[in-house]
């Protein structure tokens, strides 16, 4: 029975030390917030009330947005807030990313419909959009991710 409570006790006290999401959402925010004071970014919108902002540098055409069904082709360089480059696939080689835009991290299912074909941009991705607490090669968890991003085409 002690065996027992002290379980109960160690479980509660562990559980009071983690993070809820809503304080883990509330830290990215003041994250990207000082972010874009400190970039003087000052055009980013926020996507609905989601924590993911996006912004547009440069306008693509007049047509169609993609959508979460779409195959997507982008060239993007994915960065932390502290500049340290986790991933890229650079324009002037035929090494773009093509894939089904339900298979990409949240954050991009959720910001690429904000672009038509030939726009460039940026995403702005709160940890629980990107990769929440798990850890991957060049991003600590609970990570802030930040991509520019050119939607060279995207097929329906």
């Amino acid at each position: 029975m002690k065996k027992l409570l002290f379980l109960l006790v160690l479980t509660g006290f562990l559980a009071s030390c983690e993070k809820t999401v809503d304080d883990r959402r509330e830290e990215d925010d003041i994250s990207i917030q000082s972010y874009f004071n400190d970039n003087s970014i000052n055009d980013a919108e926020e996507i609905g009330e989601t924590g993911i902002y996006f912004r547009i540098t440069e306008e693509g055409d007049n047509g169609d947005l993609c959508t979460p069904t779409s195959i997507v082709r982008v060239f993007y360089e994915g960065y932390l807030l502290d500049g340290s480059v986790f991933d890229m696939r650079v324009e002037g080689e035929d090494d773009y990313l093509e894939s089904y835009l339900g298979n990409l991290v949240y954050g991009w299912q959720v910001g690429l419909p904000k672009f038509t074909k030939g726009t460039k941009g940026q995403l702005f991705i709160p940890s629980f959009a990107g990769y929440g607490n798990q850890e991957r090669q060049g991003i600590p968890r609970n990570s802030v991710l930040v991509f520019d991003i050119h939607l060279v085409n995207f097929f329906q």
